[in-house]
């Protein structure tokens, strides 16, 4: 009897078998052994067959179907040695979609098998699938002749020895070399590609395979140059941004409580406005700071007394109140924290004596008292070179936060 006769004949035995060890009545160890003692080749293709395609699973929804066939495939896999050599004499597309799918089976015995039935698909998927890329190239180049399947293999691998290989293989066939002028596109040095070629070698289509590698070139140099602009672009952006933002002062918006006691000294952001050329030229840029200084006299009321917590309108380092008549001056940051100046150059040098005055380059209240931009601006160029470590509170919660992950 033929294939198809025996096929015909065993379905339905066969599809029971299957449908049997689907719903764990007979085990397919069981059935598999019995057709092995006795030979049946043929016979364990159908069962092992019905077993990975999932056959007679029909009654069931596309969610259970699709997973009952995925369980129906892993009871091959206990067999998936065994399952090579039938699909592999019998069934070369099962065979292929088998080697793809499953990773239960001995690599060697399957390429074994493939190498005697000259199976070249399978046996350059097995090559690949373990890592001896070069036997794969050379199975396509001898074994299959296609330049352009090797030149996409190199490509994706895109390993240099693979593409030594490939062009000291192409050297002397004038097919080859034309193939990889035209499709090798910026893979590969052009100089070097045709330094290569032998002289005296009769190449048909060489100047055009030439234009066009260098027209791929061309563009390739075109869009990296505007890829290039774009970025010198964005970075300009940024940095403009960065300035700008720099160059920003904290505005206070002071008020005074109806009972006298204290101020509430709120930071608030203001809008970046473009530095002007003379600016630009000079120079000259304000901190990221803010500078309070409250001339008024002083309001005369309960002594102002250190607050449990930091809260707006208080020191963040002496978490006292700030008054209507403060000395010091008040320097703020972005995220809302207000320091005393000496108390935030304490923190900012902890252990040493700090003073102010010598600090800032004996610039003392007096001078900073003169309403002239001149005498303004050089405080606060002091104060953004003394203030370097930002803000004593944000970056110890930083580090808090850090150090708990």
């Amino acid at each position: 009897m033929s294939k198809e006769q025996l096929e015909k004949a065993t379905s339905e035995a066969i599809s029971l078998s299957v449908d049997e060890a689907q719903h764990g009545l007979v085990k397919p160890d069981l059935v598999v052994s019995q057709l092995q003692q006795k030979d049946l080749k043929l016979y364990t293709y159908f069962y092992l067959r019905g077993l990975w395609r999932g056959q007679v699973i029909y009654e069931h929804t596309h969610e259970s179907l699709a997973r009952l066939v995925l369980e129906s495939r892993t009871m091959v896999d206990q067999f998936a040695d065994l399952a090579v050599h039938p699909f592999a004499t019998y069934d070369q597309p099962l065979l292929n979609q088998f080697l793809r799918a499953s990773t239960a089976y001995a690599f060697e015995k399957a390429a074994q098998e493939c190498e005697s039935r000259n199976y070249i698909p399978e046996l350059f998927y097995l090559y690949s699938k373990t890592g001896q890329m070069k036997r794969a190239l050379y199975l396509i180049i001898e074994r299959l002749g296609d330049v352009s399947r090797a030149i996409a293999f190199a490509k994706e691998q895109d390993g240099p020895d693979l593409w030594e290989d490939l062009l000291e293989y192409s050297m002397n066939k004038p097919k080859f070399i034309r193939a990889l002028l035209e499709e090798v596109g910026t893979a590969v040095n052009p100089i070097t590609l045709v330094r290569r070629i032998p002289e005296g070698l009769q190449i048909p289509g060489l100047r055009e395979g030439i234009r066009r590698i260098m027209k791929e070139h061309e563009v390739q140099y075109s869009i990296f140059e505007g890829v290039s602009h774009v970025l010198r672009s964005e970075v300009a952006a940024a940095m403009n941004t960065l300035r700008n933002g720099q160059r920003k002062g904290v505005k206070f918006a002071v008020g005074v409580k109806a009972c006298g006691e204290h101020v509430d000294v709120q930071p608030t952001d203001i809008p970046t406005q473009p530095a002007t050329k003379k600016q630009a030229s000079s120079g000259v840029a304000s901190p990221a700071v803010g500078v309070g200084q409250q001339q008024q006299q002083p309001t005369f009321g309960k002594p102002k007394a250190a607050a449990k917590k930091y809260q707006a309108g208080h020191c963040a380092q002496c978490l006292s109140p700030f008054t209507t008549y403060e000395i010091d001056t008040l320097v703020g940051f972005a995220y809302g924290h207000v320091f005393h100046l000496p108390h935030l150059l304490e923190a900012l040098n902890p252990g040493k004596s700090v003073d102010v005055d010598v600090l800032l380059g004996g610039t003392g209240a007096e001078e900073r008292s003169v309403h002239f931009v001149g005498a303004k601006v050089t405080h606060a160029r002091l104060l953004r070179d003394r203030i370097v470590g930002g803000c004593v509170v944000c970056k110890a919660a930083k580090e808090e936060e850090e150090g708990g992950r």
